[in-house]
């Protein structure tokens, strides 16, 4: 029974005795010893033998008939990969000095769980592909005495999960083989579902592989997709981090050589989560779930962004530039001077980006920086009076350089020649 009183300030000894009297014991006689803590995983967590999304939230209490609780300590148990029914699970809870035990603190938290093992074949499988894991979950209260509760509550369930989707996207193509240069930026997406929820994430990375390929007739690689399922995984490139550069393309540069050579190859990816689900189909035909395409890399083709310029006032005033080193485009100014812009360029044929360029007039030495503007997004030159003699504008554009490993520094270089009209010509086009 709780006392309540008031009473003026004494000594320690008498508050001790005072103390001791009222709880009905002698102050000579040992005191009671500490009781352990008990520790209760709530039921909304998973229940023995469950199966649940490999996000798993657990929630817990404690009850202290004699202190009052200082924080929680958990053993979680991974079982193997070989483990698929409860019948073959042998929970063995671990001991009171048991290493493991691992501080936890507040009454609850969700734990990212491995779920990496694919039962079935992904060949013959239709339908959403599972990934699953056994697992054992140990949790025991520590007191402010530093005492333990000796029967820990658990948990034992199976944790599953989708593994990622990815899909290439442009400049690769769906079923028929895509022609590329030798240098080339695949791409792809990609989305992961969290256990059996309807909200993805990101995958946690991803890696690539590029194989050669022999093509049949109708342009279907040989031996596809079963090479794929069969690969090792020393042919896979190392798994890089989803929101990095490297996480969502890879720059394919100089593969096959400069010139009349044309190789074909088979490009794929693959998606890891965070429960360690790799995806484990290989499609090349499904839309959002394409992740192989088949390429053909021709060493014949130019590389650079294409970019379309306008000479204003010229008796030409609009010019296509392809991708390379062009040759000179030769136009005639209809008026004492011209003006030049020119469009954003494209790099999209080979999977880059562009925006920068920059220009000059009568370059001597294309080499010499200092005869050219600096390169910047402005996609005009102030006008220029045409001299006698005629004068060459220099165009240059470039690929995303400063942008991770898609800053290819490829570049297109133009040359336009203008020339003044002959007077005549010049008196016609004022008619």
């Amino acid at each position: 029974m709780k006392r309540a009183w008031i009473t003026r300030p004494a000594s320690a000894a008498a508050t001790a005795l005072a103390v001791a009297i009222l709880a009905g014991c002698n102050p000579d006689e040992p005191a009671s010893p500490n009781l352990p803590p008990e520790t209760f995983i709530t039921s909304s967590t998973p229940r023995d033998s469950s199966r649940v999304g490999h996000h798993v939230d657990f929630l817990w209490f404690a009850a202290d008939q004699d202190g009052r609780l200082a924080y929680f300590e958990y053993v979680l148990d991974t079982y193997p990969r070989s483990v698929a029914r409860i019948d073959q699970v042998h929970p063995v809870p671990p001991g009171i000095d048991d290493v493991r035990w691992t501080r936890i603190d507040g009454n609850g938290h969700t734990f990212i769980l491995p779920a990496d093992t694919l039962r079935v074949d992904p060949r013959t499988t239709v339908g959403p592909l599972e990934f699953d894991r056994w697992h054992s979950f140990y949790l025991r209260a520590v007191d402010n005495d530093g005492t333990f509760d000796a029967t820990p509550d658990s948990r034992t369930f199976q944790a599953f999960t989708q593994a990622p989707q990815l899909a290439l996207v442009a400049p690769a193509l769906r079923g028929a083989p895509a022609t590329l240069p030798r240098t080339s930026v695949m791409h792809w997406t990609g989305f992961d579902v969290v256990g059996g929820g309807p909200d993805p994430q990101n995958p946690q990375d991803s890696r690539w592989v590029l194989l050669h390929a022999t093509l049949d007739g109708l342009g279907n690689p040989l031996g596809f997709p079963d090479s794929l399922y069969a690969l090792r995984e020393s042919r896979w490139s190392p798994w890089q981090t989803w929101n990095t550069g490297t996480g969502t393309s890879h720059v394919l540069r100089d593969v096959v050589p400069a010139g009349p050579t044309q190789q074909a190859f088979v490009f794929a990816v693959q998606g890891r989560d965070d429960g360690g689900a790799i995806t484990a189909r290989f499609d090349a035909t499904t839309i959002d779930a394409n992740n192989y395409a088949v390429l053909v890399l021709d060493g014949n083709l130019p590389v650079g962004p294409r970019i379309t310029a306008y000479v204003a006032h010229a008796t030409t005033d609009t010019l296509s530039i392809p991708p390379g080193t062009p040759p000179p485009f030769n136009v005639s100014a209809g008026t004492d001077s011209v003006r030049v812009s020119w469009t954003k360029p494209d790099a999209s044929s080979y999977g880059a980006n562009a925006t920068e360029t920059r220009y000059g007039w009568n370059i001597a030495n294309v080499a010499n920086d200092n005869e050219w503007t600096a390169w910047s997004t402005v996609r005009s030159a102030a006008r220029q009076a045409v001299r006698s003699t005629g004068d060459i504008f220099f165009l240059q554009c470039r690929d995303n350089v400063g942008s991770g490993n898609h800053a290819l520094d490829l570049v297109t270089s133009a040359r336009i020649v203008i020339q003044p009209l002959p007077a005549a010509a010049k008196a016609a086009r004022r008619r």
